[in-house]
């Protein structure tokens, strides 16, 4: 959630966050992508529920 919320958020780059973070552009990336999953996964059971409504 962090990488997801300073990257696309904050407008952070990857190799910032890297350096800040003392981690790996690829970490951040893998991580990104967990997140982006993650949030996909809610949304869509947020979505179901209220079309259920």
């Amino acid at each position: 959630r962090e990488v997801f919320v300073a990257q696309e958020l904050e407008g952070a780059s990857f190799k910032e966050l890297s350096a800040q973070w003392n981690v790996g552009v690829n970490t951040l990336l893998s991580r990104k992508r967990y997140a982006i999953l993650h949030l996909r996964q809610r949304l869509q059971a947020a979505y179901a529920e209220w079309l259920e409504e």
